[in-house]
């Protein structure tokens, strides 16, 4: 079990949870199922006009293909939607294991200073940081930047925790 820490001993990095074999399995079927799609899909626009079957023997694997790309595209574009709906599972329970590992390295009972959020941020592979971050009210003309994730709520006092990805930083500071 991860070890309590106070708010003065923020930023605290930590090890995450990494990914199971349901989102490996997720990103196989995308990966097959998106090959037959494409073959499917360019069989319907440059396939042959008419396509000749042996009574006897039936269609060959190829004149099959050629008979039914349309049924074949809509079935491999079902399953490329099964496979992502796996991911983006995968993803929220991953998600969910790293903001049950902050709510535990940090105490429910630490008072948040007036004006600050926590920020969890995911530097690269299976380390994350968390850290305290002041709330800047956000003008009509600033941008937020591009690794600003979602805000979520964090604990049972509702401490808003903004989620973010900080891989080019990671990287920038490492080669720095």
């Amino acid at each position: 079990m991860d070890a309590q820490q106070t708010l003065e001993d923020l930023p605290i990095e930590f090890e995450g949870p990494s990914y199971t074999g349901d989102t490996v399995f997720g990103y196989l079927v995308i990966a097959v199922s998106l090959i037959v799609l494409i073959i499917a899909v360019l069989i319907i626009i440059f396939g042959p006009e008419y396509v000749s079957v042996s009574i006897a023997r039936g269609p060959t694997f190829t004149q099959f293909w050629q008979l039914y790309p349309g049924p074949i595209a809509t079935v491999a574009g079902i399953v490329t939607q099964l496979g992502w709906m796996l991911v983006k599972k995968q993803d929220e329970v991953l998600s969910e294991e790293v903001l049950d590992r902050v709510r535990r390295l940090l105490p429910a009972s630490a008072e948040m200073p007036e004006g600050h959020r926590f920020v969890l941020t995911h530097l690269a592979g299976h380390r994350y940081r968390v850290e305290l971050e002041e709330v800047v009210e956000p003008s009509d003309q600033q941008n937020p930047p591009d690794n600003v994730g979602q805000i979520v709520p964090l604990g049972r006092g509702g401490a808003m925790v903004r989620l973010c990805h900080d891989q080019m930083m990671a990287t920038a500071a490492s080669s720095g």
